[in-house]
């Protein structure tokens, strides 16, 4: 399996009003050198869209909805170029830094790989008390369910290979956070 390089990458990154943020992580992408980038504007009302446009990203306009709309346009987009794909939000509360670490993971011959803020070094500037409680609650109760061991289900951060992509793209329903209709969505290993 040849090694992911950084040409080899798009950066799928769904924004809404995200005027103060997205050329900040479009600059960092650039500087690490990801440059297929496509923004996915949820009919943002500020400068989202010239700002991306700037720093030069593709944007296209979202057609539909919430964020899981915004992705599943983004996954049938002709402009995925690359084999593997990035997901990331863009208020910045994902570090570009981090993305080598997924690279490497897909190298090794993962199809998916997931980020998780309750990790070892994981964190979230923004989980409340009630927040945490609700997705403790969410995650025992998938965990319990699949018998599985996931950390963090409600975390956007993820990388995919392209071929991964397609066979799930036909599972996605929900307009924000996955429907869990069935138990092999869910444990996502290497497909032969």
């Amino acid at each position: 399996m040849r090694k992911v390089s950084n040409s080899d990458v798009t950066v799928i990154i769904p924004a809404l009003n995200e005027e103060k943020n997205i050329a900040e992580v479009i600059h960092e992408l650039n500087q690490m050198g990801y440059y297929n980038i496509l923004v996915v504007d949820g009919n943002s009302s500020d400068r989202t869209v010239e700002i991306a446009k700037e720093f030069g990203a593709n944007v296209v306009v979202q057609n539909g909805r919430g964020k899981g709309a915004a992705l599943r346009q983004a996954f049938n987009h002709d402009g995925l170029d690359g084999n593997v794909i990035v997901m990331m939000d863009a208020d910045g509360s994902m570090s570009p830094k981090e993305i080598p670490l997924f690279i490497e993971a897909l190298d090794l011959g993962a199809d998916l790989v997931k980020g998780s803020r309750f990790l070892r070094y994981g964190y979230s500037e923004d989980m409340n008390l009630i927040r945490r409680i609700g997705n403790s609650f969410f995650l025992s109760l998938v965990n319990w369910l699949y018998s599985a061991n996931y950390t963090d289900l409600c975390y956007g951060f993820a990388a995919f290979r392209k071929d991964a992509i397609k066979k799930l793209y036909p599972h996605l329903k929900s307009e924000n956070f996955p429907r869990l209709k069935q138990k092999s969505s869910l444990r996502l290993k290497n497909w032969d």
